[in-house]
């Protein structure tokens, strides 16, 4: 009896895994095609899904929040006509200072959530700037002033009159960039980071896994294709 239950709960872990890297699946494809949204082919797309793999990688943060949030950032920077270069910049710049000043993955996610209702409003706020993103990573309104050489009353004034552009913001995200880069990578190469690396790493192998299954299944699909077609000829399973 009890040999049985061992069985039985080793049974369920299993499946409580499979289930587990079912949904990891789903949720990275859910991300990826929206990031095909923001490409204008399978190229463009390829080097989009590489920028958030090395983001991921450089900074130790997960790899599909980082592809799902930079997905969301590239649909947003693709309506400003941002060239690659800029959208790899302005992801990378908010993710790089929020790891530069421990940020949790929530914290983050938020700050990607301002990044995209930047872009998507065309123009920066003070909403944004003064709150999600001001809030999350100090010093924030300082460096946005000298990135777009303005003093803190003019940019208060230009933040007032609707008058920060996407330019502004991009400008910013590159200042992010510079300062926060070096200390973000050694952060993610710290002990301290070990876990996520490992989750990453997790993650990865079972994309690959879930991978190596579905060409194994479209290749024995392929193999069968002439037998089935005789089975439905026949109306027979050949099996």
């Amino acid at each position: 009896a009890l040999a049985g239950a061992a069985v039985g709960a080793q049974v369920g872990m299993l499946r409580q895994q499979a289930g587990q890297i079912a949904d990891y699946v789903k949720q990275l494809n859910l991300a990826k095609i929206t990031l095909a949204q923001a490409s204008t082919g399978q190229q463009e797309y390829n080097q989009q899904l590489q920028i958030a793999r090395n983001i991921s990688k450089d900074y130790s943060v997960g790899l599909r929040e980082t592809i799902l949030g930079y997905s969301q950032v590239a649909v947003a920077a693709k309506a400003n006509g941002l060239t690659l270069q800029q959208t790899e910049k302005v992801y990378r710049g908010v993710i790089a200072a929020g790891v530069a000043f421990g940020k949790s993955q929530e914290d983050l996610d938020a700050i990607v959530t301002a990044t995209v209702q930047v872009l998507s409003k065309g123009k920066v706020s003070a909403e944004e700037l003064q709150g999600q993103i001001g809030e999350r990573l100090p010093g924030a309104i300082a460096k946005f002033a000298q990135a777009t050489d303005r003093s803190l009353p003019e940019l208060a004034k230009a933040l007032q009159g609707g008058q920060v552009s996407i330019a502004d913001f991009v400008k910013f995200t590159e200042k992010q960039v510079n300062d926060y880069d070096e200390i973000a990578r050694i952060i993610g190469a710290s002990p301290e980071k070990a876990a996520e690396r490992a989750d990453n790493q997790r993650e990865f192998e079972e994309k690959q896994k879930a991978s190596a299954a579905r060409a194994a299944d479209l290749e024995q699909r392929r193999k069968d294709a002439p037998k089935r077609a005789q089975e439905n000829k026949a109306g027979t399973q050949l099996d």
